[in-house]
């Protein structure tokens, strides 16, 4: 995944680890700028739908690049979550 933030552009990979009877995704950033990047996306039914959580642990490497992406970063979260929201409507309909 490529990271924009302003003029700083950072690459990294993930490695990501579904685990069907949990009902999660874990993803954990193995290069790229972070000093770690854990998440973890769950899944619980709720009445006809269900309810989605995402969290996210992070700490960029570099204290420059820190200073300006951190707060963007954690800004994104927000963003994160409608774009994983807006796909499973287009794959999956309301």
């Amino acid at each position: 995944m490529t990271l924009f933030f302003g003029p700083i552009t950072q690459a990294y990979t993930s490695r990501v680890t579904p685990d069907s009877e949990a009902l999660t995704i874990r993803a954990k950033a193995v290069d790229g700028p972070f000093a770690y990047l854990d998440s973890v996306w769950s899944f619980e039914q709720e009445g006809m739908g269900t309810r989605v959580r995402f969290e996210i642990d992070f700490k960029i490497s570099n204290p420059l690049i820190a200073a300006v992406a951190e707060p963007a970063f954690a800004a994104k979260q927000d963003e994160i979550m409608r774009a994983f929201a807006d796909e499973a409507d287009n794959r999956y309909g309301d």
